[in-house]
């Protein structure tokens, strides 16, 4: 087919109008060139949409479903140009923001509505990436803002931290360790729950770091890709966890989180962008990321 959007005007004003004369007055253009462009129309299309008389103007079935189809393709023209004319000015833009458990877990989704409510016309477009995939992903352009375990840094990328937590060992209720003021030597002859490589690689390996350096070696009793996975296991007895503060936004049934007394490492959740990124620049959210102040 190959039609333009005058042809789907010219039909729609016919057909709001069911007057060819009043449709070309509105169109500003000649009735006979009207008529013209409706013939042709069908014609492209292989179907009549309109049975005329020499005193009416009616829609037939096939014309009845253009011309709903036909108004939706005109609105959403205009939405496209809006908002290309918008982005231009400044005034919107889209973003793709990338994420992982900790920070949609976390301050993340605080930060997202805040940025929000003062720039509504910003179409933020969230998905879920390990953090390894995201420092890929950034440096390959396929996403503007990455949301990942720190600290990160790179001379092409910008690095805001957004939360620095302390961990938590997350146990199924009645617990034997529950009764004690923990430390990490207590952790020795545990079962953990831990993330699986593919989705928490660089998790892992702070993990392992803290374990080796407390001077044992962890048993992993069994690993889950998600949070949620994770918690399961945990409610379900099947070993311990450690997981950032941000747990306690969550707060599963079925786990009592407590502090490790000796243990000092925290988990740094960064937000990053291309420097030259022009949407970060141009949505203002780099900008934004910036401003904020302190964050714990």
């Amino acid at each position: 087919m190959n039609f333009e959007l005058l042809h789907i005007k010219c039909f729609i004003a016919v057909a709001e109008q069911l007057h060819f004369r009043k449709a070309a007055e509105k169109l500003l253009m000649t009735q006979p060139g009207l008529s013209r462009r409706i013939k042709w129309l069908e014609n492209q299309l292989g179907a009549r949409l309109l049975t005329r008389t020499t005193h009416s103007v009616h829609l037939t079935e096939a014309g009845k479903s253009f011309f709903v189809e036909a108004k939706n393709i005109i609105a959403s023209t205009e939405r496209a140009a809006t908002l290309a004319k918008s982005i231009d000015q400044g005034k919107a833009g889209y973003l793709s923001i990338a994420y992982m458990d900790f920070a949609i877990n976390g301050t993340l989704p605080h930060i997202i509505q805040a940025f929000r409510k003062i720039n509504p016309d910003i179409i933020l477009n969230l998905q879920h990436a390990p953090s390894s995939i995201q420092k890929k992903e950034l440096l390959e352009s396929k996403i503007d803002v990455g949301v990942l375990i720190g600290p990160y840094s790179h001379e092409h990328l910008v690095v805001k931290e957004i939360s620095n937590e302390p961990l938590l060992l997350l146990m199924p209720e009645r617990h034997r360790l529950l009764s004690k003021k923990i430390q990490l030597a207590d952790l020795e002859n545990e079962r953990f729950v831990l993330g699986t490589e593919d989705s928490w690689s660089i998790f892992r390996s702070v993990f392992y770091e803290i374990c080796h350096a407390a001077g044992f070696v962890p048993k992993i009793a069994q690993e889950a890709s998600t949070s949620d996975g994770i918690f399961g296991l945990v409610a379900a007895g099947s070993g311990i966890s450690l997981y950032p503060k941000c747990y306690q936004n969550i707060r599963r049934k079925g786990i009592v989180a407590r502090p490790i007394r000796d243990l000092k490492r925290r988990i740094s959740t960064v937000a990053v962008w291309r420097s030259n990124n022009n949407a970060v620049s141009q949505s203002g959210f780099g900008e934004f990321l910036l401003s904020l102040g302190p964050l714990k």
